[in-house]
């Protein structure tokens, strides 16, 4: 399978095939889309330790992953998927340089919610995260060649399965309860809101659909002119031609091609609008 491109990213954000929120369109790179941390964020037990702790300073406002230590990391975008759209998670070459371990793992078709990255410092540094403004990891889509079995997909949206075991206060499980964390039409609502997707959008149709809206038109009007002129052919020379079956079969097909091409393009036209006035 071919990794989806930004502009196929963009094509499918447009057509409500992939939704990210918040939305960042300086996130969108070649082949990928960068996912930032969020202020969720716990180091892992060890030999040392029977719980998870936070890892997220909020008088600095940092995640700090510190040396030697496996961490978990909620992403602070919330991710909804078509069953026809799968995903992996990447390394940020930057973290990796600074001694992050490779990341490697995978988002279901028909995926919905947050989601939960493992990273490991291998040095003895601690190092920093910003939420919301540090990205972490990539993630790049592919289209599935077949739409998956949903009773094959068990992951419920943000991993509670995960979560749970970590100890969540009542502000981090609001956080996490957010209607558009958790369900594809507010997350499809806070997308549309984004100034930074209107503006994709915006670039995209205008990139586009500068011309494509006219192709239909242009059908429509040849067959009008072409099946009217024969009408208006078959109308004029009548005294010269003979009133056969051939005749009338004719001029019955002039005429009701002219009126049902005429009435397809006043549907078009309709239809056009109404799309128009319900775009995203």
């Amino acid at each position: 399978m071919a990794a989806l491109s930004n502009i196929d990213i963009q094509k499918e954000l447009v057509k409500g095939n992939i939704l990210i929120f918040p939305f960042k369109k300086d996130n969108l790179k070649g082949a990928s889309y960068n996912l930032t941390a969020s202020h969720l964020a716990w180091k892992i037990p060890n030999k040392n330790t029977d719980s998870y702790t936070s890892i997220y300073n909020a008088s600095l406002n940092q995640v700090i992953i510190p040396g030697k230590a496996s961490v978990l990391i909620v992403t602070n975008e919330a991710i909804w998927v078509s069953e026809g759209i799968a995903g992996t998670y990447h390394s940020k070459v930057k973290l990796v340089s600074e001694g992050i371990g490779h990341i490697g793992t995978t988002l279901d078709p028909g995926y919905m919610g947050v989601s939960v990255i493992t990273l490991h410092n291998h040095t003895e540094k601690d190092i920093n995260l910003t939420p919301g403004k540090s990205t972490f990891t990539s993630i790049m889509f592919q289209f599935v060649r077949s739409q998956c079995d949903p009773e094959q997909h068990d992951n419920r949206p943000g991993r509670p399965d995960i979560l749970n075991k970590v100890g969540l206060t009542d502000k981090e499980n609001e956080w996490l309860n957010e209607r558009f964390r958790n369900y594809k039409e507010s997350l499809q609502i806070q997308l549309k809101n984004s100034k930074d997707f209107q503006d994709l959008r915006d670039k995209y149709n205008n990139k586009n659909n500068k011309f494509d809206f006219l192709f239909p038109y242009v059908i429509y009007g040849t067959f009008i002119i072409a099946s009217s002129s024969l009408a208006g052919y078959l109308y004029n020379n009548q005294s010269n031609l003979k009133q056969t079956n051939w005749y009338s079969a004719a001029n019955f097909f002039a005429d009701k091609a002219t009126v049902g091409f005429t009435g397809a393009l006043i549907v078009q036209l309709v239809n056009d609008i109404q799309r128009k006035n319900k775009q995203i």
